[in-house]
């Protein structure tokens, strides 16, 4: 071939912009060398089932924290005048731990000031809670149960698809999810519309503060330090949902759909990304792509 004996009698180099004019046009690929430059997936993440099932733990995490405040409403539902004080005890005590470590562990630990400030956050909001408890439980009062639980479950759903799991799985230092908080809050509004007492109301909208506000700050935690131990409460959680939702209902139907989902969502799902990411994830790169320019600083002057 012409071109190539061309090329092979003058010197070729794939340079785009140089101190030197070359006889090619810039298009030009030495028809010897076209695919000594072939890369297939080079910027293909390379995914790991173990890695894989760890980050949806917290996938899991999540769901299970929305199916245990479901589980805390039925029981104020169902139970009107016999778990409401065992709710509040238990609610005392998880705040005071949760303030004990923030205060105590290292990546919490602030000044005195900021210790005042978080305290009187906290008092303020718990306070702004018990004064508009009644009016909360009235707000939707008038719309039927049918309407309340279609609204609740939408809402749920819309908290699990935008939930900051980059958070929670300690790849980014802040929680951006303005749209899953407050979807979770007003679902926890609108359940406790359903309440018999504004006690009752109070009770459960300082659950939802815990469970969707405070909770991702420590499951956040556990993963930067001691992801075994956030492995092991998302275990406990799940089967604890599980058994109640076994042993209260009628039907059992419920707890195996639970085990279910979180056996997809925790297995099933990151086998199932680790296999098309092996098997369907094919990207070629060669000399017909675009070309990169890159700038190299101006030599020194003499």
């Amino acid at each position: 071939d012409h071109s190539v004996g061309k090329v092979v009698g003058e010197s070729w180099c794939k340079v785009l912009y140089g101190p030197q004019q070359q006889a090619y046009p810039d298009h030009f690929t030495h028809p010897a060398l076209f695919l000594d430059h072939l890369v297939t997936n080079s910027h293909t993440i390379a995914r790991h089932v173990r890695g894989v099932v760890r980050d949806a733990t917290m996938v899991t995490q999540q769901f299970t924290t929305v199916m245990l405040f479901v589980v805390v409403f039925l029981e104020l539902y169902m139970y009107p005048t016999y778990h409401l004080t065992h709710l509040l005890a238990c609610e005392a005590v998880l705040a005071t731990l949760g303030l004990v470590l923030y205060l105590l562990l290292p990546p919490f630990t602030t000044t005195a000031q900021n210790r005042l400030s978080d305290l009187k956050s906290v008092s303020v909001i718990a306070g702004v809670l018990w004064l508009v408890a009644g009016v909360v439980g009235c707000l939707v009062a008038s719309f039927s149960s049918d309407t309340i639980w279609a609204c609740t479950a939408c809402l749920f759903i819309f908290h699990l698809i935008t939930h900051d799991y980059t958070h929670t799985n300690a790849h980014a230092l802040r929680l951006h999810a303005p749209l899953s908080l407050n979807s979770a809050m007003y679902a926890s509004v609108l359940l406790s519309s359903r309440l018999a007492t504004p006690l009752h109301v109070f009770a459960l909208l300082i659950f939802a503060m815990l469970a969707f506000a405070l909770h991702p700050a420590f499951c956040h935690y556990l993963r930067s330090n001691w992801s075994s131990v956030q492995v092991m409460l998302v275990a406990i959680e799940a089967t604890g949902v599980s058994i109640w939702l076994v042993t209260n209902l009628s039907t059992a139907t419920a707890g195996v759909l639970f085990m279910a989902t979180c056996l997809f969502i925790n297995i099933v799902c990151p086998l199932w990304l680790v296999y098309l990411s092996k098997t369907s994830k094919f990207q070629v790169n060669g000399p017909w792509d675009e070309a990169v320019l890159h700038v190299c600083a101006p030599p020194p002057q003499m």
